[in-house]
């Protein structure tokens, strides 16, 4: 047994390492980037806190055991972000070994490698794992509930269970919308066997229940409506057609998330074909896959949780893996081993060569660093005034850190900040000026600015939008401030400088 064991690790830690060699070779022009975009520096704000306590309830986008592994990376790391996205990088590492490992039991070997060479160039899953979110931690929640699925249906192991709730519990924390592949994966156990004891339901309440008002504040603050209309099945349209039309929208664009771009149609075709073989065959890891998706599409319906928008995908697509590969299987018991062979040759070149053409990695360079080195010299200064736009203010203060000294603050919830002393900096947000980075701070009116010498605008305007730097500019334009300089760099970030007449 001993032996059967370290076998099966060795195994297993080949294939991490194969799959870690292939992820560094698709992705690695785009690692650890000098300066990460706004986005993922938002994450960062809990490293200004003096107390894990703070940053774990900071009200940004942070959930709790994300906040801590970052809080506790920026106590011991003079750059945290490194840290948490090589945590990242092993986490999406580890999801794609669960779903290879779960294709593989499931179907074969083969099926198992063409379909991590489909998830490899997975545009949504590739793009948010050198980001520093949480979309990883959804990813691998998914994964984990399809591998132990597919363990505990051929053995009901009441240890095993115990065990996936209780890790399933830490990965909530991580990340709250694990609550549904949660949720989706004991209803179906109870569905299918009828069989399972409440008081399991003890550990997720006890380790969940200290953060209760984080789950709380998170769903006061983030509503799904708004933003993310767009993908919504829409229930309020005027003709079956038009319902019709935008259930279909919406799934080619949640298909558009697996697949490159160019083999929309392919992917469609797949997704189609594998609803009929889960009818046929009756698997139960494909009718829990399906199960998955049709939560999804009714949650869309219901106004709920999007789909189609790409990073909201991820927690999903392992499910529609696992029907995917149910079409390559379908292939291979049909075309005899010899042909299998040639035809896993022919696609791992073809998907391949069509991936590095057409589905270029993606993340957003926002890189701060220039327009630092321009303003730096204006920090502090009594005759010059820095406005930055709501999303460039977590670069613009976090890569500011080591230029100037700091200085501790207190929030309205007495949690104390570490922040760069930077006096004469201004956050505008909505149409309104505040004091502070942190929006706990009083509004300002820009009257007050009207003595300044000159305003400094920093924001950003990406192609086919209007920035938000430009209602600055006319709010001071109206005060009689006339455009001295616009510099532009990269990716549409903007510095504006206007004198006083």
């Amino acid at each position: 047994m001993v032996t059967g064991k370290l076998i099966k690790y060795k195994e297993n830690f080949a294939i991490f390492l194969v799959i870690l060699s292939f992820y560094s070779f698709r992705t690695y022009r785009y690692l650890f980037p000098n300066n990460y975009q706004q986005d993922d520096v938002s994450e960062l704000k809990v490293t200004f806190f003096d107390s894990l306590f703070c940053a774990i309830n900071e009200l940004g986008d942070n959930h709790p055991f994300l906040s801590i592994l970052i809080w506790l990376s920026s106590k011991i790391f003079a750059s945290p972000e490194y840290v948490v996205s090589a945590s990242i990088i092993i986490i999406t590492i580890l999801s794609f070994q669960l779903i290879f490992n779960t294709i593989k039991e499931q179907y074969s070997f083969s099926v198992a490698t063409i379909i991590l060479l489909i998830i490899l160039f997975s545009p949504a899953i590739i793009t948010y794992s050198i980001s520093l979110k949480q979309y990883s931690f959804e990813l691998l929640m998914s994964s984990y509930s399809l591998r132990f699925y597919q363990i505990y249906s051929n053995d009901q192991d009441r240890r095993l269970l115990i065990k996936y709730i209780f890790n399933s519990s830490l990965l909530i924390l991580f990340s709250f919308v694990n609550l549904v592949p949660f949720v989706l994966t004991l209803s179906f156990i109870v569905f299918m066997n009828k069989n399972f004891d409440l008081k399991y339901l003890l550990i997720p309440l006890v380790l969940i229940s200290p953060f209760f008002s984080n789950i709380v504040n998170k769903l006061e603050r983030v509503s799904f409506g708004g933003y993310w209309d767009p993908f919504f099945v829409s229930n309020e349209s005027n003709s079956i057609q038009d319902y019709i039309q935008n259930f279909y929208f919406l799934n080619s664009m949640f298909i558009k998330s697996l697949f490159v771009e160019n083999l929309l149609i392919v992917g469609l075709v797949f997704y189609l074909f594998s609803i009929f073989i889960t009818y046929f065959s009756r698997e139960p890891i494909l009718l829990y896959s399906l199960l998955a998706l049709v939560v999804l599409n009714l949650c869309s319906f219901l106004k709920i949780y999007p789909l189609g928008a790409g990073r909201t995908d991820i927690v999903f697509l392992p499910f529609l893996i696992v029907l995917i590969a149910s079409i390559f299987n379908f292939i291979f018991l049909r075309i005899g081993n010899n042909l299998e062979k040639y035809f896993i040759v022919i696609f791992l070149f073809t998907y391949s060569f069509n991936g590095f053409l057409n589905q270029e990695v993606y993340y957003k360079n926002e890189d701060v660093t220039p327009i630092i080195q321009e303003i730096k010299g204006d920090f502090n200064s009594k005759t010059v005034e820095i406005i930055v736009t709501k999303e460039q203010m977590p670069s613009i203060m976090y890569y500011s850190r080591n230029l100037v000294n700091s200085i501790t603050t207190e929030d309205v919830n007495s949690c104390k900040k570490k922040m760069p002393n930077i006096k004469n900096i201004t956050l505008f947000s909505r149409e309104r000026f505040f004091s502070n980075y942190f929006l706990d701070e009083q509004e300002i009116d820009p009257g007050l600015f009207s003595n300044k010498e000159e305003i400094v605008i920093i924001g950003i305007e990406l192609e086919g939008t209007k920035g938000m730097y430009r209602d600055i500019q006319n709010i001071f334009l109206n005060y009689n401030f006339k455009i001295k300089t616009i510099n532009k760099y990269k990716n549409g970030l903007v510095s504006l400088s206007l004198n006083n007449q």
